[in-house]
């Protein structure tokens, strides 16, 4: 059975409740409060680098330039990606800020932003406002390939196809990650799958391969596959006449022979 408490623990009882109301009710809106105040400040950075973007894609480089620094600023990870982009290209200044661009850009590529890690990458394989680092590029086109990023797997796959970069020559590899990324619609990767069936590069050589692949990048536009459609085209008709006028110089050679057979010769006995 339990024991009823006495008056004095009930007062002590009551008090403590009471006690924890107060405290409850003071406690509550000074987390909402720093709850609303976090999400007003990811709203705010989410705000900035819409609008930031609304001003880009009109043309308002230096407007926007304001907006997007301060969404990167609050580590928005595609504000900081954008505005590397800005720096790369003066866009919103007076030149390009070639150190500004990389700092930022490996903010972004810190947070795992894979198209960061690809522009970081390319700037270290080519030098660009750093020392080139072949075997950091490698890893930065890794982690975006892995990510998913077209840009990145077709770069990998350049580095596979010829032995660049530190990496072990693969036509395997390079065909594989032409492969992905022309899935995701890049027309530089479909196009190079073709030159890999045309020259024979690990798969055996097929001009019908190549031919399905460069048409297939010329429906996405790369100028590449035009081009190279239009030499096959025009080396198709050269060979198609050159055909036709070896046939035509066949028969002229037997009408020749023909009309010589049927002339009566002189000077027999």
């Amino acid at each position: 059975m339990r024991q009823q408490l006495s008056g004095k623990d009930q007062s002590k009882s009551s008090r403590m409740g009471i006690r924890g109301v107060l405290l409850a009710a003071v406690l509550f809106p000074l987390a909402m409060a720093g709850a609303f105040a976090q999400s007003q400040s990811q709203g705010q950075y989410v705000d900035d680098y819409a609008s930031g973007m609304k001003l880009y894609k009109e043309g308002h480089y230096e407007e926007a330039l304001s907006h997007i620094h301060k969404a990167a600023s609050e580590g928005r990870q595609e504000a900081q990606y954008q505005l590397c982009l800005m720096f790369k290209r003066g866009q919103g200044m007076k030149a390009p800020d070639a150190g500004e661009a990389y700092v930022w850009c490996k903010k972004s590529a810190d947070q795992g932003y894979g198209p960061a890690e690809h522009e970081m990458a390319s700037s270290l394989q080519t030098g660009w406002g750093v020392a080139k680092d072949p075997a950091a590029a490698l890893d930065y086109y890794l982690k975006a390939s892995r990510q998913g990023v077209p840009e990145a797997q077709y770069a990998l796959g350049l580095l596979y196809e010829f032995g660049d970069g530190g990496v072990k020559q693969s036509y395997y590899q390079a065909r594989t990650l032409y492969m992905w990324a022309s899935g995701k619609g890049y027309s530089p990767a479909t196009y190079r799958v073709g030159t890999l069936y045309e020259e024979g590069k690990g798969v055996r050589p097929s001009m019908a391969a190549a031919l399905l692949w460069y048409r297939k990048a010329a429906t996405m536009g790369n100028e590449d596959a035009l081009a190279r459609l239009e030499t096959m085209r025009k080396q198709e008709e050269e060979m198609d006449a050159a055909a036709r006028a070896a046939d035509e110089a066949e028969r002229e050679a037997a009408r020749a022979a023909k009309e010589e057979a049927a002339q009566p010769q002189q000077g027999r006995p």
